[in-house]
Formats: C-alpha cells, structure tokens, sequence
C-alpha cells in the first residue's frame, strides 16, 4: 500500500490516517456556502483528457460538485470570472503537477488564487505529484520548473514580482502533504484511486448533502412515489422508475430526498449526477464501471461498449458468498445512440459466404476488409479485424465511435456494426472502384484518370480534409492519409476511409504528443520522428498523394532510379 508523504506539522494528517485537515479542524465539514465541493488544477492536455477527466468523472459520481475548467473559459490574459468563483467557493482544491505545469501562467495564477482562497475560507489544498517530485517545485537550479521559470522570465522581464510570487506558491504547497505517483509505483490507477479515497474521507457522501427544501406541491409528490414502491416492497424484481418533467421542477431534488430517507433500507446505494453531461466530458464506461464496482464491490474494468453491455450475463451481485436473491441479476446499461445498424453476425456470414476468399477486397494489418450482399440485395463492405492484432479492439471502437458523428459527402459513410463473442465488425457502404491506389498504381486502369478526372479527386479529399480539420463539431486528424484509403464510388468521387488510428483535437490544442503511427512515405517528419501530431500531418500526407496522383506512381519504388520523395 502506498502511503502519503509526512507534512510539516499544522498541515495535513500524516500517512497512517489517510485523510487530509486543515490547520483549525481535524476533519474537513463542508457548510452550504461553498459552491463547490472541488475544484481541479492542472496543465495540459495529455492530464486532462486522462488522470484529471477520469478523476473529474470518479468524484461526480459519487454526487460532488466539481469544477474542471474548459478551453473556452481560457480567454485573455487574466482568469475569468467563472474560473476565479470557482476557486473561492470551492472547499478543496487538487493542484496536479505534471512536469509541464510550470509553463502555464493559467496554473500558476490559479494556484495563487487557490493559495488566497485556503488562507481565508479554510479550505484545502491537496497536492497530487504526477510524474514530478515536491522538490522540482521548490527554487532549485535544474529541472522542468527551473527551465520553466527561466522562459517566463526571458519572456516577461519586468514581471518579476508576480514570478516571485509564483515561485514562492509553489514551495508552500511543496511543503504540503500529498500523493505522488512514485508512491504507486507508477500505477496511475492506483494514484487516483488514492485520490479519491481520501477526498471522500473529507466530503461525507452519505446521505446526500445540500439537498434543497422542496418546492411547493412536491411534498405530495414524495409521499406518492414512497407509496407506489412500499406497495411493490415484496417483489424480488430489480426495478426502474422514472421521474419525468420539465427542467427545474425539482425531480433531482425529490430523488435526493428519497434517498437520504429511505437510504438505511438498502445494503448499497448510489446517486449519478449529470451522467448526460459526464458521459460528454470522457465515457458513459466511467459512469458503468463506478456503479458496478459499488454494487458488486470488486474492481470492475470496463474497456468497451459490449463489455458494458454484456458483462453482468454471468454474474450476480452477492452479499458475501450469498447470492442477493434467488434470481440471477442482471444489469444492462443502455449505450448511447448511434444512429446506424446493429447487424447479426449471421448477416454477415451469409453476406460474405462465410467471409471467403472471394470476396476478400483489401487486406491491412488490423483485419480483411470483405464485400458482401444483404438479404434485400444491397452490396456493403464487411471490415473484420483480426483476432490475432492487439490493437484490433481499438480501431475498431475509435471506428464505430468516431465515423457516425461525421457526415461529409467525401467521408466513407458506416452503415453500422456488429458485436457478437470475439467477433468486432464494421460495416460499410460498397464503393464499386475500390481504393485509389488499384487504379493509380495499375498503368492500364490509369488511363481512365484524365487531367479533369484527377483534378476532380484532388479537389474532393481537400473538401474532406478541410470538414475535418475545420468545418465539423469535431477537430479530427485522419493520420493515415495514403491512396490505399481514399475510396472511389462509380463516378471516381473520392471518400475518406479508415479512421482507426484517427485522433481528436481539443479546442485548444495545435499539436499532440502521440505514439507514432500510420504508413512510412506519407508520414510529415515532425511527426515520424518526434511524434509531434497536428493537423499538417494529414496536409503533409496529402501533398506526397498529390504528387503521386499528378505522376502516377509511388512515392517510393526500388526499380526506379529517382523517387519523388
């Protein structure tokens, strides 16, 4: 078990209490005028759309308000209003220094704030050390915080008051008591779970607090809902009941109510807030995974849709050896809508004569990509991972999650999927001149491409590329932009396939890190060899497909004595 850091005393409990307090009180009681229970602190994406989103969803499910702030709230110079509220209405606040939290004047300013907020309001601070040590955060003369520092103050040389105070913010919270990633041994999951723990050791979840009166008229409410489940009380079924009405009304309220009251009556209880809003910020897997740990009370992982789906056929929730009742419960969480079809593998086996060679149309590292025809004699396009590939699964979910959100006539268009044992399959419209390469790279079928023909195909993947880089609700960078994926329908317009190994864009992000993949000859020299990823990758990749496309042949060909690139 990995223990806390002993503080300097006046600070926090030290590592055998596992709970943090502050200098007037031994345990942390919340009062009605904080607005919030936490408030996050980091930099970077690479932390918040992994540790601080999965943290954010943990504490949310277990009814907490918290504050994770948005891209869009980052707008000037200074922090906005609805940030620094936040920081003074909330009661704890998580610093999460990552090595690259000193470069951020956003962190720093905020961390100031925090550091006002907890001299005035009592409140806490609780330092998580993600990858870094509480000595980077003190004056040294080396490391990521000293480079830091020496930017900021090349960069703004008469500011050297407020960087003095930055410094001198984070050498207190360095003397602070918190958890480091070290102390996990480098399991991340570990870390949050540490996280977690000892936040909930400080905010009593049960019974739900901050529960207001209710409205004029609901009281009766109440009673008749009580009513309707005491009549039902000796029925073994597992039961749902909906509470339906406009917004404000108070049906969040009344839940609240009924189960503070009638909470002592089950053996486990848990009250999800906001899950439309949480399953938006990171995964409804989160919200799935937290509710079956809790009724279960074993470390219930969640890696995919299905397994959401399918993970209580053979389970029953028990109360030590004892199963809970007579019956096998099940428990099954609707996915969100995708709006396209689920097929039976069935289907599809007949579709494609049990997948046979045949039909077999293109074949990559991740799967065989098959034709087939359906019942009413429609063609499509069967993609079936291999079993074999480690990274089947995870093309196949970035696939199935990614393509349906996006409409562009120069985007393959997935007709839906099919989940069903080991089986992941995706299924596509049928494009009858297959891939831009088959006929680019074949001297006789080139013929058929004329100036008008290839300008036509040119302007077609710009339009895709440009929908999207810029023009969906989503920033999308395709990573694999080569001839094999650009599909041509009868008339030879170009669609964008094979989103595998696409990534997303936050708002306010130019580039990502990421582990290097795709296609060597297509990919931009920034990205194969630092794995820095931005949207002129796609552009690079594009250019040498031009250039490929205007002298029809690869851009690497070991029988010819000049290459393109």
């Amino acid at each position: 078990m990995a223990q806390l850091r002993t503080a300097a005393p006046g600070h926090y409990n030290n590592a055998s209490a596992s709970s943090f307090s502050t200098a007037s009180c031994s345990g942390l009681t919340l009062y009605p005028h904080y607005d919030y229970d936490v408030f996050i602190n980091h930099r970077g994406p690479d932390v918040k759309n992994t540790f601080a989103s999965d943290l954010y969803c943990r504490l949310r499910s277990h009814g907490m308000r918290v504050f994770l702030d948005k891209p869009e709230m980052k707008v000037g110079h200074k922090i906005t209003p609805q940030i620094l509220h936040a920081i003074e209405t909330a009661s704890i606040h998580i610093a999460i220094f990552s090595s690259t939290y000193a470069q951020s004047k956003w962190c720093l300013d905020e961390l100031l704030h925090m550091l006002k907020s907890l001299k005035s309001n009592q409140g806490t601070i609780i330092p998580v050390f993600y990858g870094v040590k509480p000595s980077d955060l003190r004056w040294t003369a080396k490391g990521a915080y000293a480079e830091a520092f020496h930017k900021h103050e090349m960069k703004r040389p008469s500011d050297t008051q407020i960087i003095r105070s930055w410094k001198e913010a984070l050498s207190e919270v360095a003397e602070i008591s918190g958890l480091e990633l070290e102390a996990f041994n480098g399991d991340k999951g570990q870390l949050l779970e540490g996280v977690v723990q000892i936040v909930l050791k400080m905010v009593d979840e049960t019974p739900l607090k901050y529960v207001a009166e209710l409205p004029t008229g609901l009281k009766e409410k109440l009673e008749e809902f009580e009513n309707t489940l005491l009549f039902q009380q000796d029925s073994v079924k597992a039961k749902v009941v909906g509470i339906v009405g406009l917004g404000g009304v108070g049906k969040t309220t009344l839940a609240k109510k009924f189960l503070n009251a009638e909470r002592s009556d089950y053996s486990r209880a848990s009250f999800l807030f906001d899950i439309r809003n949480n399953a938006s910020k990171v995964s409804v897997n989160c919200l799935r995974q937290h509710l079956l740990k809790l009724l279960t009370q074993t470390d219930v992982q969640i890696k995919s849709i299905s397994e959401g789906h399918y993970m209580g056929d053979d389970s029953q929730i028990r109360e030590g050896e004892q199963p809970a009742s007579q019956e096998q419960v099940l428990t099954r969480f609707p996915s969100l809508s995708r709006g396209f079809t689920v097929f039976e593998m069935e289907t599809l086996v007949a579709a494609t004569e049990n997948f046979h060679d045949n039909n077999k149309i293109g074949e990559g590292g991740f799967g065989a990509v098959y034709k087939g025809i359906t019942p009413e004699g429609n063609e499509i396009v069967v993609k079936r991972p291999s079993l074999n590939s480690r990274h089947a699964t995870e093309v196949y979910l970035n696939e199935a999650n990614l393509v349906p959100k996006i409409q562009h006539r120069n985007l393959v268009k997935l007709l839906g999927c099919c989940q069903e044992g080991p089986e992941r399959l995706l299924v596509y419209e049928y494009l009858p001149n297959n891939s831009l390469d088959k006929i680019l790279f074949d001297s006789n079928k080139r013929r058929q491409l004329d100036w008008q023909k290839r300008y036509s195909i040119i302007l077609g993947i710009t339009r895709g590329l440009l929908y999207l880089h810029e023009d969906s609700h989503l920033r999308i960078i395709h990573r694999d932009i080569k001839p094999h994926n650009i599909l041509l329908d009868k008339n030879l317009n170009p669609k964008i396939a094979d989103f595998g190994l696409s990534i997303l864009l936050e708002e306010d992000e130019t580039y990502v890190q990421s582990v290097v993949a795709g296609t060597l000859g297509y990919m931009s020299p920034e990205y194969a060899l630092c794995g820095e990823l931005s949207v002129k990758a796609d552009v690079y990749s594009f250019g040498i497909l031009l250039l490929e496309l205007i002298g029809g042949r690869k851009n690497w060909d070991p029988s010819l004595e000049t290459q393109i690139c």
